[in-house]
Order: structure tokens, then C-alpha cells, then sequence
């Protein structure tokens, strides 16, 4: 939250903690999870590489993390819009669809052959 303009002050609160937890959860749904089930015309290779090359460090490091700060913070009614908290699903929900997403993946075409070589 102490990158939202007035907001400085609230640097490391309580209050922070609660609108990170939101911004956390934005992005395994709308960053992370939708890119990998629907990526952008155009990019489809790119989202599957990326994400196939970063899923170990996220199945085993970011999102552990993520899940336990947003426990731990709670609901939010912080932030300067007071709309970040209204998520389309449970953050359970999202972190469900989106370990599912990134257990599945496959090896892009590209990394099979060189595990081959």
C-alpha cells in the first residue's frame, strides 16, 4: 500500500498487510492463473515457457508465501479504493486452480528436445 499515493504512512501496518494480501491474490488469479489457462492470442508459447520454466520456484517458494500472508492478514477493507477485496472467488479456490494449472504443465516443445540431447 506505500506505493499508493497518501499512503506512505502506512508502510508495514496492519492495514498494508491486508491490501498486499489482495494484491497477492489478484495476481495468481488475473496475472498467473488466467494467463496460463487462456494466455493472449499470440503469446500461447511464451505464457507456457515461462510459467513451465518458473513453476517450481512458485509451486515451492511464492506461493507458500503468499498463502501464509494472506492467512495471516486476514479480510481486507484497506487500500485506497476499497474494491480490492472484492475478488471474484475465495483466495482457497484460486490457489487451488492455480497449483492445478502449474502441476499440469508440460514441457514446451522446445525444452523436450534439449532434455533429449
Amino acid at each position: 500500500i506505500a506505493n499508493e499515493p497518501g499512503w506512505e504512512r502506512d508502510r508495514g501496518s496492519e492495514k498494508s498487510k491486508r491490501y498486499n494480501s489482495i494484491l497477492s491474490h489478484g495476481t495468481m488469479l488475473y496475472a498467473m492463473y488466467e494467463h496460463i489457462a487462456t494466455p493472449p492470442p499470440g503469446f500461447e508459447d511464451v505464457m507456457k515457457l515461462h510459467f513451465w520454466m518458473k513453476k517450481d520456484f512458485l509451486l515451492e517458494n511464492q506461493l507458500p508465501k503468499w498463502e501464509k500472508a494472506i492467512e495471516k492478514a486476514g479480510p481486507s477493507e484497506a487500500g485506497p479504493y476499497r474494491q480490492e477485496n472484492r475478488m471474484p472467488e475465495k483466495v482457497g479456490v484460486t490457489m487451488k486452480k492455480l497449483v492445478k494449472a502449474l502441476k499440469d504443465l508440460k514441457p514446451p516443445a522446445a525444452a523436450e528436445k534439449e532434455e533429449e540431447d
